[in-house]
């Protein structure tokens, strides 16, 4: 009778906190993204449409991230990125920051002050997508999968970024 009672109360005081933390979130309009760590918008920032002069690439700083199962792919991609003139500022393994309805290889973000950047990185990355952010004021590049596409031609003179498609 007591280990039932335990049961009942336990399974009562998980569905309050459930009931707490989804209140919060509709508040605060803030969701967590366990698996990156950071606070994301509950609901994504609409995509810029400006017309963006890409960056030239000697000017971008970023951080890489591996976000697939393969062994060293942020590392040879930092490699193939500095060989382009762009600066790594870190190198690591993270899960992508949003799951993407297309199977792109790569996901491009950054805060307003550097779609620029993340216009030039596109140009890099044709299939690539991109997710404004302001958690974190570098531009981030995240790896899904081997075959990242790296464009050889330069970025063109304008051009408008593709987002992600949540």
């Amino acid at each position: 009778m007591a280990n039932s009672r335990y049961t009942a109360i336990t399974g009562c005081f998980l569905g309050a906190s459930a009931i707490v933390g989804c209140l919060l979130a509709v508040v605060t309009g803030v969701g967590i993204n366990a698996t990156a760590g950071k606070y994301l918008p509950a609901v994504p920032a609409a995509c810029p449409t400006e017309l963006l002069k890409p960056t030239a690439l000697p000017e971008i700083s970023l951080k890489v991230y591996n976000a697939s199962t393969v062994d060293g792919l942020a590392a040879d991609a930092a490699k193939s990125l500095q060989s382009r003139g762009i600066k790594i500022l870190s190198l690591g393994n993270m899960a992508a920051p949003v799951s993407v309805k297309t199977a792109t290889a790569v996901i491009i973000v950054a805060p307003q002050k550097n779609l620029a950047q993340a216009a030039a990185l596109q140009a890099l990355y044709p299939e690539s997508v991109f997710l404004l952010d302001e958690s974190d004021p570098a531009t981030r590049l995240f790896l899904t999968k081997e075959d990242l596409g790296m464009s050889k031609s330069d970025a063109p003179a304008q051009t408008t970024l593709r987002c992600v498609d949540l």
